[in-house]
């Protein structure tokens, strides 16, 4: 008996001995590690990889991802142990980053991969001008990003200035806005008025006609996202155009003034006696109180002719209506009786272009 239960003390012992806690059963605690927690990406990007080690793992436990930026893409964690995804390319001039949050549902911890890609090098379009004559621009546009639409457009470089639009956003709004009002005029909708204006992928002779001549005009271009209507990047691409000047007439018009008290003379004298000229005077204090203190009379009075001669073309009439209108030909003495007294005038004349009804020579000014 003495043996009998000394025998059963030692199977009792070896049996609570062999025991396990509830912890060990588990096989201790799950941890969780990321291979690595930064990954550099070149700007054309790509899939991408990064691995985690999981010990103690528990049964019915995942791991989770999530990222908050849609540069980031098709993030998946279907392999056992490695974390993929993959990175758009980045078509901007400024390098990124993002992380992306990791979570293993065993453990109350939050892991972080942080991912940066590098800016391009790239332009984000690349323009060729084909055609630039006085009243028309054709170009060839080729996009960095060649799979999203975008939009090709054009303002004189006072219009952007004057509206505030040199801010990106500020321009996009405004162009948007300025779209719906065409569309709505077509009888479209916005997004139907949309996809027929936009472009995707190298785009050969885009054309923007009835411009103004010896003007500098901003060509901008900015993507598109054709779902909603509303831009993809909130970035636009810049380059400012200058129009061409139009052919000199051929003919050296002079001009002289005669100050007879409060009445002036105005000579113009052609050598061809079918030139066409206009001819005008301006107080010099209206001038200033209208255009500006910096203004430059001589740029301003050939851009103001040629500005309102585009607006009648476009409203239909023809350079000779326009030239008979508004026009003198050959020689011809002009009296202006009109004026104040102890009062500086701008007196000014140009030859006019037959063809054109634009700025035909380089303008003659008196003050």
């Amino acid at each position: 008996k003495r043996i009998f239960s000394i025998l059963a003390a030692v199977v009792l012992f070896a049996l609570t001995g062999c025991e396990k806690s509830p912890e060990e059963n588990k096989g201790g605690q799950a941890s969780f590690t990321l291979d690595t927690t930064e990954i550099a990406v070149t700007s054309e990007g790509g899939t991408q990889e990064v691995k985690y080690t999981i010990e103690n793992p528990e049964s019915g436990a995942v791991v989770l991802t999530n990222c908050a930026d849609n540069w980031i893409k098709e993030l998946s964690t279907a392999t056992y142990g490695s974390i993929t995804f993959s990175v758009a390319p980045n078509y901007k001039q400024q390098a990124r980053e993002t992380k992306i949050t990791v979570s293993y549902t065993a453990i109350d911890a939050k892991y972080e991969i942080l991912v940066k890609q590098e800016a391009s090098t790239r332009p984000t379009f690349e323009y060729e001008v084909t055609i630039n004559d006085p009243t028309l621009i054709s170009l060839n546009v080729t996009p960095a990003d060649l799979a999203t639409a975008y939009i090709c457009r054009i303002y004189t470089e006072e219009h952007i200035k004057s509206f505030g639009l040199e801010d990106d956003n500020a321009l996009i709004e405004y162009d948007l806005g300025t779209i719906a009002n065409e569309a709505y005029s077509a009888g479209q909708t916005t997004l139907n008025y949309l996809q027929n204006i936009s472009h995707k992928g190298k785009a050969f002779d885009i054309t923007f006609e009835k411009l103004i001549p010896d003007t500098n005009y901003v060509v901008y271009t900015y993507h598109i996202d054709l779902d909603n209507g509303n831009s993809s990047t909130g970035e636009v691409y810049r380059e400012v155009i200058r129009t061409d000047t139009p052919s000199k007439v051929n003919d050296a018009i002079e001009m002289t003034l005669e100050v007879e008290g409060a009445t002036i003379k105005q000579i113009i004298t052609t050598k061809d006696e079918s030139t066409y000229f206009y001819a005008e005077h301006w107080s010099v204090d209206d001038f200033y109180r209208y255009f500006g203190s910096d203004a430059n009379p001589e740029q301003t009075f050939v851009a103001r002719w040629n500005e309102q001669t585009s607006v009648w073309l476009n409203m239909g009439y023809y350079p000779s209506q326009i030239i008979e209108e508004w026009c003198k030909q050959g020689s011809q003495t002009i009296i202006s009786d009109d004026l104040k007294a102890n009062t500086e005038y701008f007196f000014y004349a140009f030859a006019i272009n037959p063809d054109t009804a634009f700025v035909g020579s380089d303008i003659l000014i008196d003050r």
